[in-house]
């Protein structure tokens, strides 16, 4: 099954192929509000230095000012599709000296992962900061191996890399030091080689980072978002990590079975004598959890654990392998593992290839050809979400069509032409009718669903009855 020379080859050419398509499909709010930021700067230092929030992650953003304005959304999301080709690369890298068939079911899991296609085909600091993280991983143990400078250069060179990808390195980060500092302790006696060698990997981190939490995280402002239950987010996480579905009973049970074969691979590290085994318990478990515990943050999402899934995937690699070597059943075992694990990647990939992160220009597109005037009218139910989405998508229509947006506390008495609302996570039914607070009625005439995972919202357009719009072509329910 690993002897090949083609597997490598194949799986990052399937890693790709599989993450193509999703860099097509529409650009979604926290990508377009990035843009938005972006086009305001007058220069790159002011990435850091004016742009303080959490929708600023610094690499990502300037990538989009480097770009510039693109009428095509498909080069903001290129670096990230490159990134998430380099992650499964990587993580065959740092596996393969050790064992190739831990190797290939790393890399087979996360090409496949459709956590981590759906982020390496989105123009957001997630794929950057999974790259980064396996990068200063592997830089780390060739210093442990070789104890070059180099190694240790490229370590710097992908800490800064990582935190200026997604402050949620961090994990990565604490996993560094704390794995570094025990294995120098058991292999070197002299106390002055083991402050030495640990200072050449860190000291220059060390300073990056207090200057980096300094200026730019501490004073942060933090973006909006649904309220959420810890555990309602981490048993999604472990659903689709393992190949499971964002809703339903079988969500918890996959996620739960996700969760134990994450912590068992861990526990066969350790009994089997594994040196990885501190780094992959503390970024996968330790380091969330305490961050989890003593700052608990305002917003929550499934992609603020995607080093956490990454890593899992390597140590799941490992454990998977040593139980494929067995004779006997294991063999079955594991290969029932990762088949089952790929058809429920495909079933998310699939619903996701077919909704994307939301359908707002096609909504345009109908709202604008339902529309005879020159000057379409619209309102929603999110005056920020909706109308950065209008403002963005509205350049894509024919020359003719202008939308006037009026947020809800200059709506006119009259009302609008049309009305949007949106919803986030799984599809629920919205009344037929509905009515602005001034009592005009609207009709739900079309909705454009998102895939109801990861990114996005569902639209639903609604459409004014009442006789103040008479020049309204009829809808098409």
């Amino acid at each position: 099954m690993v002897k090949t020379k083609y597997f490598l080859p194949a799986v990052l050419l399937a890693a790709l192929l599989l993450r193509l398509p999703g860099c097509f499909n529409d650009f979604w709010l926290d990508e377009v509000w990035t843009w938005y930021i972006t086009a305001q700067l007058d220069s790159p230092l002011e990435i850091l230095t004016e742009f303080k929030h959490s929708n600023n992650h610094p690499l990502n953003t300037l990538i989009y000012y480097l770009l510039g304005d693109q009428q095509q959304w498909f080069w903001y999301r290129l670096p990230s599709l490159a990134a998430g080709v380099a992650s499964v690369l990587l993580g065959w890298l740092i596996l393969r000296n050790e064992n190739k068939c831990a190797a290939f079911c790393a890399a087979l899991l996360m090409s496949t992962s459709y956590p981590m296609i759906q982020f390496s085909s989105e123009a957001r600091g997630y794929a950057l900061v999974i790259c980064f993280g396996l990068s200063s991983f592997f830089a780390l143990k060739s210093f442990v191996r070789q104890r070059r400078r180099r190694w240790a250069i490229a370590f710097w060179i992908s800490v800064m890399l990582g935190f200026l990808s997604h402050p949620m390195y961090l994990h990565v980060f604490v996993a560094s030091a704390a794995w570094l500092m025990v294995h120098l302790f058991q292999t070197l006696k002299n106390n002055r080689e083991i402050i030495s060698a640990y200072l050449q990997c860190f000291f220059v981190p060390i300073i990056f980072c207090v200057f980096f939490y300094l200026f730019f995280i501490r004073p942060m402002t933090i973006g909006g978002g649904p309220p959420y239950r810890l555990i309602d987010v981490l048993t999604l996480t472990l659903s689709l990590a393992g190949g499971g579905p964002a809703d339903g009973p079988a969500m918890a049970l996959i996620g739960l079975l996700t969760a134990g074969l994450f912590l068992a691979a861990v526990i066969w590290m350790r009994r089997n004598g594994r040196p990885d085994w501190l780094f992959y318990l503390i970024v996968i478990f330790l380091s969330p959890a305490a961050l989890l515990t003593f700052t608990p943050p305002k917003v929550l999402f499934v992609r603020y654990f995607l080093l956490s899934m990454a890593f899992g995937y390597l140590a799941l690699g490992c454990f998977l392998a040593d139980f494929y070597r067995r004779a006997g059943w294991t063999k079955f075992t594991v290969a029932t593992i990762l088949i089952l694990s790929l058809l429920g990647h495909a079933l998310n990939l699939v619903q996701f290839l077919r909704y994307g992160r939301g359908q707002y220009l096609q909504g345009l597109h109908f709202i604008a050809d339902q529309t005879q005037a020159s000057v379409i009218t619209l309102a929603s139910d999110h005056d920020f979400r909706n109308a950065m989405m209008v403002n963005f998508y509205q350049r894509y229509l024919p020359g003719d069509k202008k939308i006037a947006y009026f947020n809800q506390a200059r709506l006119p008495v009259r009302g609008t032409q049309w009305f949007i609302a949106h919803r986030l996570g799984p599809m629920a039914a919205l009344p037929g009718l509905i009515t602005d607070h001034f009592g005009n009625p609207y009709r739900l005439v079309k909705t454009f669903p998102y895939s109801a995972m990861l990114s996005g919202f569902h639209w639903f357009i609604y459409q004014q009855q009442s006789s103040n719009y008479p020049n309204h072509s009829p809808a098409v329910p």
